[in-house]
């Protein structure tokens, strides 16, 4: 069963891969998975969709310790917050009981990151899972040469 708004997270680290964080129960505590999925960014929108699906569907499994903590602190390295936080494109994937909603965010002056407007909504739920990969895609700005017809 699903919370009332569940969220995963897709950073995008440029011209390398793509990071699918997942997931926070919005109405609940805060939850994460046990190790985040990394995916070239040539990864086919068909895929990405069904990873990103996945995260959703594991929801009741994950833990309310932060395990992704030492994951980001490893995959920084020396590196600061800032330069990671320059290197990526971050998309919220939000569910709320049946739709998807995919929201991109920009990175503010003191490296967080905020909604920028720039979103697509109420992805149903019956669309298909390339359908989703694409959207993602698609807002990152990434060439769309897999997708058949959009």
């Amino acid at each position: 069963m699903y919370n009332d708004k569940d969220l995963v997270q897709l950073y995008f680290r440029k011209d390398r891969d793509i990071l699918i964080i997942g997931s926070r129960t919005w109405d609940g505590p805060y939850k994460t998975c046990g190790f985040p999925t990394i995916v070239p960014y040539t990864t086919s929108n068909e895929i990405l969709g069904k990873l990103i699906v996945d995260h959703f569907s594991r929801v009741d499994s994950f833990t309310s310790k932060d395990e992704n903590a030492n994951f980001f602190k490893e995959l920084k390295g020396m590196s600061s917050w800032r330069k990671f936080a320059q290197a990526v494109g971050l998309i919220c994937v939000w569910k709320t009981h049946h739709e998807y909603e995919m929201i991109y965010n920009v990175r503010n002056s003191d490296n967080s990151f905020s909604p920028d407007g720039k979103h697509c909504s109420h992805l149903s739920i019956c669309s298909s899972e390339e359908l989703i990969g694409a959207k993602a895609k698609e807002l990152m700005g990434l060439q769309q040469e897999d997708t058949k017809s959009m």
